[in-house]
């Protein structure tokens, strides 16, 4: 049983979890800051099709948002993509958001 300390829940939903599970991918890339997803939150992995099922569970050790070109020299290491992959996603903004997964859960 995992016990966490917040009511707020998020869900995401991904194709390819493989580099989160193989921890190759330790932050989630988003264009825009999800509204309701603070620090400690508890966020439910949803894989999508073709397994359409819940498989993980993380808490969320820190969000940042960052100018493109700073956030890149933040996550490079840490977001399991490449850089043209980065700047693909990106296009069109100016700025990034990076959700910093915790792993690492207590039934504590």
């Amino acid at each position: 049983m995992i016990l966490c300390q917040t009511t707020s829940y998020y869900q995401f939903a991904l194709n390819t979890p493989t580099n989160i599970f193989e921890r190759t991918k330790t932050v989630e890339l988003r264009r825009v800051r999800p509204k309701l997803l603070e620090k400690g939150d508890l966020v439910l992995l949803y894989v999508s099709s073709p397994v359409q099922a819940l498989a993980s569970a993380f808490k969320v050790d820190k969000i940042i948002e960052k100018p493109l070109k700073n956030l890149w020299r933040v996550v490079r290491k840490k977001a399991g993509i490449t850089r043209q992959e980065f700047d693909n996603y990106y296009d069109g903004v100016s700025v990034g958001v990076a959700i910093f997964l915790k792993f690492k859960m207590s039934s504590n």
